[in-house]
């Protein structure tokens, strides 16, 4: 999943560039309005798109993080109470 992230942040920088571009390009009328408005439209649909995926990744990784975080203490004291258990045993 960090590589889709990965990934994504690279298009999204690259569209950023080719965005930059069109921009230059329609100012100085290598491409015309109606070109210019559908192209920019994707590819900000793009970007927007890749940052939601990001985002939802993100939080994924984050909630997973979380849960692994909450099963090793878990762990933790099941192991903490069965060393109490041995010693009140052997005595």
């Amino acid at each position: 999943m960090k590589n889709e992230i990965s990934f994504n942040q690279k298009r999204i920088q690259t569209l950023d560039v080719v965005i930059s571009k069109l921009y230059e390009d329609h100012a100085i009328d290598k491409v015309d309005d109606k070109r210019f408005r559908n192209l920019l439209k994707g590819y900000e649909e793009e970007q927007e798109s890749l940052k939601m995926s990001n985002e939802e990744k993100t939080n994924r990784i984050i909630e997973a993080s979380s849960k692994t975080k909450n099963a090793n203490q878990f762990m933790s004291i099941i192991k903490n109470i069965q060393i109490s258990r041995n010693l009140i045993q052997e005595y």
